[in-house]
Formats: C-alpha cells, structure tokens, sequence
C-alpha cells in the first residue's frame, strides 16, 4: 500500500516531466520489494486444467457462445477471475488458429451462388411490356 502511495505522490508531482517520472518510479521500484498476489503454483495447476477444459470443449478452432459462459461460470467456480478466464480462453483459440487448416480449406463449405433466374425473367417481362406500349404509343 505504501508503494501506490508513493507512486500517486510522484505522478502528481511530476505530471509534465514524464521522463523525470519514469526515473523516480524506477528508483520507487527498486527500493520496495513488491510482494506477488497469490501462490504460483496452485494457481498455475487450476488454469492448466482450466485450458485443457477449454480444448475439451472447442469445436474445431471455433467454440460457441454458450460453451464460452458455460466455462466462465465453471472458472467463477474453481476461483479464476473472469479477466484471468477470458485471456486464457484467448489464448487457447489463439492456439488452435495456427492448428486449423488454411482459408482455402474451411470447414464450412462456402454457399453455392446461383443467379437468381426468376428475377431475371421478371424484369426481362417488364421490360418487354414498357417496350410493347411505347411502340402501342407511338405506332399503333
């Protein structure tokens, strides 16, 4: 707590010198031992088992929204912030996009195109209709 303390006093005073205060934080930094949040390892062993649900539960390298809130709240369970879920949910996608195959081998099958021939028919009918009446207008 006395770290932020001293950090809010440097960036106040030091508002318009940016490069004094990366300076004064630094030294801030290396004078207090800043201690981490929580135990590297069990934390580590929950989100590794965290990710490989996240795997188990991909469909190919897509995963559907409501498998997504469905592993926000099982990580809400386990202990995991959702900030901490969300990046790793991220990261494996991340993964799995260098795994899925190339844009020209997708795994839905790109839509036929077809021309809309009724539509054409229809405008090649009206088309004929304005022709006859002009020509009913002008010659008949």
């Amino acid at each position: 707590m006395a770290y932020c303390r001293a950090a809010r006093r440097l960036r106040g005073r030091w508002v318009h010198r940016p490069y004094r205060l990366h300076i004064e934080l630094k030294e801030l930094a290396q004078e207090q031992s800043i201690l981490p949040a929580t135990q590297p390892s069990k934390a580590q062993g929950k989100h590794e088992a965290f990710a490989a649900e996240v795997i188990g539960r991909m469909d190919g390298p897509v995963l559907r929204l409501a498998e997504r809130r469905r592993l926000l709240a099982a990580a809400r369970g386990v202990g995991i912030r959702r900030f901490d879920a969300n990046l790793i949910i991220a990261a494996v996608q991340h993964q799995r996009k260098s795994i899925a195959p190339p844009p020209g081998d997708s795994v839905v099958p790109a839509p036929r195109q077809s021309f809309p021939l009724g539509a054409l028919t229809l405008v090649l009918v009206i088309e004929a209709a304005v022709a006859w009446g002009a020509w009913a207008v002008f010659f008949g």
